[in-house]
């Protein structure tokens, strides 16, 4: 067997390799003697089919299967031996016999082209200057979360009479231009919370309904927001932009919650028994608990920023028509020419930021250890546990959760994933400058929202 490689450039290169007979004919005729033990055929036993049938009926592909083989192994071996740094998998530009063919094989030529990963460096240094954007909490977010508590472990009534903040349950009918119930037309039964109906006419009507009044409505004033109000009235998107109808809006039920007091009897049902003893160390859990939960959200906008940052900084190149090509070959659904020239810049940007962090790992020497995964899926099944309100009795029954974790391997993956992550974002904000920036929930939003590069 002779491998030569071609460097086309710095991106690109060309593997030939020729096969002689004897690099596979030792393979290729056991592969025959073995198919003979297995095959069954119309006039012979199991396994007695004589090796010329055999030959003639299966043997080009069995040849093919074993020069798939021996071509595999050996571009593996070459690419190991010579530790190249390749994207995507080597792809074929031609098979042709070369003084035989399939059936009386002799010598075979194969050509493959190879993308080959771009040499670069990033430097990181403290001239490198990231911002990480914290979210202001600020007596208005912490008096809307302990409203909301409040309401969460309020009590329910049912007044006679639906008050300006009062929840109806209704059933809706769609009307036709003559003001009848439409045939075939929406029907749903649903809740509509007078908190959030903004429209003051539709509000007007119904505070004051009680059980059984019927009110002529615009169902899209209902609610704001689009969502609620497909799933209210179960439509699509565009359904209910097209939605033009007026409906009879029939009360069901009128519930009023009253919000908890603000006691002791509170403060145990939301963070646990005496942890807090009063409304200002109410208010003060509250607030760490809101910062923590906007950690990740500033982790997230702090990995997207300095993602496009070091993208922007470092000078790198990728063999952009090979691994166009290497898409189309090895994508498991048929792609046009158009959409892959659409996705293909976002598909080369993860690229280029893999290739970022691979370096990075290297130049930082980070390592993964079990210890890290155990950690992390502890974390994770301790902030599961809390969410859901299930008390950890003891570390044990914590370890066996995050032992079932790591056990899935779907779960260790991301477990594995946002390790990864952590260390190398904890290596950058090391090796760079970065200024914590303190600013309203709006403004986060905003520059959450703020289309990436």
């Amino acid at each position: 067997m002779k491998i030569q490689q071609e460097n086309v450039d710095k991106l690109n290169a060309v593997l030939n390799i020729t096969l002689n007979p004897e690099d596979y004919s030792a393979s290729y005729e056991k592969a025959l003697k073995d198919y003979g033990k297995r095959v069954s055929l119309p006039g012979f036993r199991a396994g007695k089919v004589p090796a010329p049938v055999v030959r003639k009926r299966f043997g080009k592909s069995l040849l093919a299967d074993e020069i798939n083989k021996i071509i595999n192994n050996a571009i593996t071996a070459h690419i190991q031996e010579n530790k190249l740094e390749v994207l995507g998998n080597p792809l074929p530009r031609n098979i042709e016999a070369d003084g035989g063919n399939w059936e009386n094989p002799a010598d075979f030529n194969f050509s493959y082209d190879l993308g080959l990963a771009p040499q670069f460096e990033i430097k990181l240094s403290s001239k490198d200057k990231q911002n990480f954007y914290l979210i202001k909490v600020d007596d208005e977010m912490i008096n809307k979360q302990i409203g909301d508590m409040a309401r969460r472990y309020g009590k329910l009534s049912t007044p006679d009479v639906a008050g300006d903040n009062d929840l109806l349950i209704v059933d809706l009918v769609e009307l036709d231009e003559n003001g009848e119930a439409k045939e075939d037309g929406i029907t749903a039964s649903t809740t509509v919370s007078l908190e959030f109906v903004k429209d003051k006419t539709t509000k007007k009507a119904l505070v004051g309904t009680k059980i059984g009044d019927v009110v002529k409505v615009d169902a899209k004033k209902l609610a704001d927001d689009e969502h609620d109000l497909s799933r209210m009235l179960k439509l699509t998107a565009d359904q209910l932009k097209a939605l033009k109808s007026s409906f009879n809006l029939t009360v069901k039920e009128v519930r009023t919650l009253t919000p908890a007091a603000l006691d002791q009897d509170l403060f145990d049902k939301v963070f646990g028994k005496d942890t807090v003893k009063d409304e200002a160390e109410f208010r003060a859990k509250i607030t760490e608990q809101l910062k923590n939960n906007f950690v990740n959200d500033s982790n997230r906008l702090f990995k997207r920023d300095i993602t496009n940052a070091l993208l922007d900084k470092t000078e790198l190149n990728l063999p952009d028509e090979f691994l166009k090509r290497w898409i189309m070959a090895s994508n498991e659904r048929p792609i046009s020419n158009d959409q892959l020239e659409l996705e293909y810049p976002n598909y080369a940007k993860g690229l280029k930021w893999q290739l970022i962090e691979n370096k990075l790992f290297q130049e930082g020497s980070l390592k993964i250890e079990n210890e890290d995964l155990m950690t992390e899926a502890k974390a994770i099944m301790a902030d599961q546990f809390a969410r859901y309100g299930v008390p950890i009795d003891s570390e044990d029954l914590l370890l066996q959760s995050a032992q079932r974790l790591l056990g899935n391997r779907e779960e260790m993956r991301y477990v594995y994933e946002q390790v990864a992550e952590k260390k190398l974002m904890s290596f950058i904000k090391d090796n760079i400058t970065v200024k914590e920036t303190e600013v309203s929930f709006d403004e986060f939003v905003k520059m959450a929202q703020a289309e990436n590069k």
